[in-house]
């Protein structure tokens, strides 16, 4: 399914072209947003984030991911509230917020 959402990001319109894939009822996965310099994923359903190596800010705050062995190269990342365990990837991240 591919949906095109209109955004603001510090005042500026975005359109986002997004694929999502329906992997079950609980399991999401969050595609195509690679390369967005800031990306706010809080409180959503979102599991897979092997496709977000390269976006600058990401905050993944109270979500349901676990692996984050392919973040190493974000800027700054928030895993609050997470159940990630193993942060040995990311020794590269600038700030890590846990």
């Amino acid at each position: 399914m591919i949906i095109i959402k209109n955004i603001f990001i510090f005042g500026f319109k975005i359109w986002l072209k997004i694929s999502t894939y329906k992997m079950s009822e609980t399991k999401k996965e969050v595609r195509d947003l690679g390369k967005v310099h800031t990306l706010d994923l809080s409180y959503t359903k979102v599991t897979n984030v092997s496709e977000l190596g390269k976006v600058h800010t990401l905050t993944l705050s109270n979500t349901n991911v676990t692996d984050v062995s392919a973040l190493g190269k974000v800027h700054t990342l928030n895993l609050e509230g997470t159940n990630v365990k193993d942060v040995s990837a990311l020794g590269k991240v600038h700030t890590l917020i846990l």
